[in-house]
């Protein structure tokens, strides 16, 4: 049996139906539609087998389209604007949120005076913010000032062991010292160690009765130390170093009413 002869030519006749060559010509483009047929191209309602694409009516409802959807967008946004100003308040509260937790031993209040305060809900009330979250922004506030505070605990700690005794005196002697408004100017000072040891320096300065930083049974007064029966730790808790710290001062009090009579 004769095999047909396979030349080169043949070959690469038989892969063109496959693979494209470099040098094989590009396909021919498809025929242009004859008379009265319309391209594939163009829509039928814009075609007309007499004249054929009837291009005005195209452009000129594509513009009436383009009109209508920026119209759209338009009134959307309008029905959006409105919706969040009915959200903002006409003026807003300025209050620590309430899931907030403040520690016990610490006093914060905000300043309304503060020109922050004002700035902030002037911004608040450009970008349409509601209550709810401008509470939001006051609680992440208050929380990073709670952060940025020395730990008061670990402050007294560095006082020794009578830290809490010379806080309380100085406390006290601040408040006696000082009218209301004078005593919520420089509470925030009284934040550390340091400041209440400056504070002590200036007690030492003033004269007699101020308070050296030795065990408060030197320093505590008679009404001081009637307090401090009056505690849970003495009566009912009956906290053994709290008893002692109220018999060394009753002890130190009438021992030095004794060496002055």
């Amino acid at each position: 049996m004769k095999h047909p002869k396979c030349s080169t030519w043949n070959i690469r006749r038989i892969l063109s139906l496959f693979l494209p060559f470099e040098d094989d010509p590009p396909p021919p483009p498809p025929p242009p539609p004859g008379p009265g047929e319309r391209p594939d191209w163009c829509p039928e309602k814009f075609f007309d087998a007499d004249t054929g694409p009837r291009t005005e009516i195209g452009f000129k409802a594509f513009t009436e389209l383009e009109n209508k959807l920026r119209a759209g967008k338009d009134t959307l946004k309008a029905e959006l604007d409105a919706e969040r100003a009915a959200g903002v308040p006409e003026k807003y509260e300025l209050a620590i949120p309430e899931d907030v937790k403040i520690p016990d031993d610490i006093e914060m209040t905000l300043n309304a005076e503060d020109p922050l305060v004002d700035w902030f809900f002037g911004f608040a009330k450009e970008q349409g913010l509601t209550q709810d979250q401008v509470n939001l922004a006051i609680g992440e506030y208050v929380k990073i000032e709670l952060a940025a505070m020395p730990n008061m605990t670990d402050e007294i700690g560095k006082l020794g062991d009578y830290g809490q005794d010379r806080l309380l005196k100085v406390q006290n002697w601040l408040g006696k010292t000082l009218d209301e408004a004078e005593m919520k100017s420089i509470a925030p000072i009284l934040t550390s160690a340091d400041s209440i040891a400056a504070v002590e320096k200036l007690m030492k300065a003033s004269g007699p009765g101020s308070f050296s930083g030795d065990p408060p049974g030197d320093a505590l007064t008679l009404e001081e130390l009637r307090s401090m029966q009056n505690d849970k730790k003495y009566w009912q808790e009956k906290d053994p170093a709290f008893i002692k710290k109220v018999t060394d001062g009753y002890a130190r009090l009438y021992k030095g009413q004794q060496a002055t009579t």
